[in-house]
């Protein structure tokens, strides 16, 4: 399996393709005493995965992946583009959906299809940043 993500450290497979890394900047607008507009930026952007999904994986990976985003928060590391490294973010898990797609005798999944969850980074600092998956 090669990994593609960590959730609290678990690594995961490659998800299919179209997971939509959103980097959200975090800034104050404001006006000055001669009526211009002057941001500042406060902070790192946020970053939130949206769209990430598995268009088939084992019941085993799926429930795995579920008893993480269970515990609401926790920590997501991916390659993030914009440091070129590995980072962990302290986030919140969104929305997860999965349909059964293959069961085994007595009517339990074996195989999901369309499995999706949404994670979005919760502000605080990163927690780590590393060369690779491995480190």
């Amino acid at each position: 399996m090669k990994p593609y993500i960590k959730i609290n450290g678990v690594k995961l497979p490659a998800p299919s393709r179209g997971v939509n890394i959103t980097r959200t900047p975090n800034i104050e607008i404001e006006e000055n005493a001669l009526g211009q507009t002057v941001a500042q930026k406060k902070g790192r952007s946020l970053i939130s995965l949206k769209g990430l999904e598995w268009k088939y994986i084992s019941a085993g990976v799926w429930e795995q992946i579920l008893a993480e985003i269970s515990k609401i928060t926790g920590t997501l590391t991916f390659y993030n583009a914009t440091t070129g490294m590995y980072d962990t973010y302290k986030v919140v898990w969104g929305t997860s959906t999965e349909t059964p797609y293959k069961l085994d005798e007595s009517g339990k999944p074996i195989l999901y299809s369309s499995c999706k969850c949404e994670i979005t980074d919760m502000g605080y600092d990163v927690v780590n940043s590393a060369a690779s998956m491995e480190d």
